[in-house]
C-alpha cells in the first residue's frame, strides 16, 4: 500500500551511495543511464522512491524539466519531489501539492569560499563570512549556500544566479529570511551531519518535516540529524 503523505507535510529522505547501488537500475531511461555514476544512481532511488508514494512501478515514471531544469513528473501530479547529492549522500524531500527544494553540501575547505561568497553572497554576508575563521566560517558558508539553493529549487529559478536573490541572517535557533515574503509563504529548514550541511524549502508555511534514511525498498528509519535553524522563519 502507498505511503500516503498529508496536508501540510513533507518527508525528508537520506539514501548512502552504497544503498543506492543495491537497486534495480533497469529502471532507468536511456538518457538517464547515460548520466555521471552519481547523478544516475539518484535517479535510479528517485524512482524507487517515488514509487513509496504510487502504485506506479519504477520504470513507468515520466518526467519532463521546468524552464530552469528542475524535473517534474508528467502528466502533472500532485507528487513535488526534489533530490540533491554531495559526497556519500543522496537526499530527497517529497511533499504533496507544495513546491519543494532541498540541498546537501559536503564541506571543502579547499574551494575558493572568498570568491564564491563575494560572487552570490550579499554585503551583510559577505561581511560576517569574512569575520569568521577556519571551520567557522567553513561551517557558515556552507550553511548558507545550501539554504539558498533549497529556497532556490523550491521557486524552480535557475541556478548559480539566482542564489544571490536571497539572503539569510541566523540568530540562534532562528532563521531570518530576507527574500520579501518569505515568512509568509514558504518553510525552511537547515541542519547537519558530520561534514555535511543540508536545507530545506517549502512554499508553505507551517510545513512539518519528517527525516528517514532509505535503507531499501522495504526498510527505512528515522533519521537523526542536528537541527541548526528553522521554522521560527521571519521576515528580515
Amino acid at each position: 500500500m502507498p505511503e500516503q503523505l498529508g496536508p501540510g507535510s513533507a518527508h525528508l529522505w537520506l539514501c548512502s551511495l552504497e544503498a543506492a547501488s543495491a537497486l534495480d537500475a533497469s529502471v532507468l531511461s536511456a538518457e538517464e543511464a547515460a548520466r555521471r555514476p552519481e547523478a544516475a544512481l539518484g535517479r535510479v532511488w528517485q524512482r524507487h522512491l517515488l514509487s513509496h508514494y504510487a502504485a506506479t512501478s519504477p520504470a513507468d515514471w515520466q518526467f519532463e524539466t521546468g524552464r530552469h531544469g528542475k524535473p517534474r513528473l508528467t502528466p502533472v501530479q500532485p507528487l513535488e519531489f526534489n533530490l540533491s547529492h554531495s559526497g556519500d549522500w543522496l537526499v530527497m524531500v517529497v511533499a504533496e501539492g507544495v513546491p519543494v527544494g532541498v540541498d546537501i553540501q559536503q564541506w571543502d575547505s579547499q574551494r575558493r569560499l572568498d570568491r564564491l561568497a563575494r560572487r552570490y553572497f550579499s554585503g551583510p554576508e559577505v561581511e560576517l563570512l569574512s569575520s569568521l575563521d577556519g571551520d567557522a566560517q567553513l561551517r557558515h558558508f556552507y550553511r548558507l549556500w545550501t539554504l539558498k539553493e533549497a529556497w532556490t529549487k523550491a521557486h524552480g529559478g535557475a541556478l548559480p544566479t539566482a542564489l544571490g536573490e536571497v539572503g539569510y541572517r541566523l540568530e540562534g535557533e532562528a532563521l531570518v529570511c530576507l527574500a520579501p515574503g518569505a515568512g509568509e509563504h514558504s518553510s525552511q529548514w537547515l541542519a547537519e551531519l558530520d561534514g555535511y550541511s543540508l536545507a530545506f524549502c517549502g512554499l508553505q508555511r507551517g510545513i512539518a518535516l519528517q527525516s528517514r534514511e532509505w535503507l531499501s525498498p522495504a526498510r527505512f528509519r528515522p533519521c537523526e540529524l542536528a537541527a541548526v535553524a528553522g521554522d521560527g522563519l521571519r521576515q528580515g
